[in-house]
């Protein structure tokens, strides 16, 4: 259950990638095609967050490790930040004009946690010193 998991948690985490990519070509599409895609942009974005859900579900079930624990928990944080900034904006402008950056950040930081989360899927579960076949004194190999 727990490889199974961790598959899940790798395919969630490019997922939550792809989905904070989007944004940055619908915001593109706002600018030179049409002014009508502002609002599928803040759709698709808040959105986004939603497979982060996923993403803790299954890094519970998947004991997934502490290092990869403390990217999925910065990437949340980075998430909810980046998602309340454009609600600053009649109160603190300067606040939101980070709003772009953050979302840049975001990105690397959800790269990074998909990459690290990949290598999972790579490294070995268990401790190749602790399964190997003990060699008794005097046997010849």
């Amino acid at each position: 259950m727990r490889k199974v998991a961790r598959y899940i948690y790798v395919g969630l985490a490019w997922l939550t990638l792809v989905g904070v990519i989007i944004p940055f070509f619908i915001a593109g599409m706002s600018l030179f095609v049409s002014r009508s895609y502002w609002s599928l942009h803040g759709e698709i974005g808040f959105l986004s967050g939603w497979p982060i859900l996923g993403l803790i579900i299954f890094g519970l079930i998947g004991w997934i490790p502490r290092r990869l624990t403390a990217w999925l928990v910065g990437m949340t944080a980075l998430h909810v930040v980046h998602t309340l900034l454009p609600t600053l904006r009649s109160d603190a402008p300067m606040a939101a004009a980070v709003h772009p950056l953050s979302a840049l950040l975001l990105a690397t930081v959800t790269f990074m946690h998909a990459r690290k989360a990949t290598q999972l899927l790579i490294e070995p579960s268990e401790d190749p010193a602790k399964t190997a076949v003990p060699v008794e004194p005097g046997a010849q190999s």
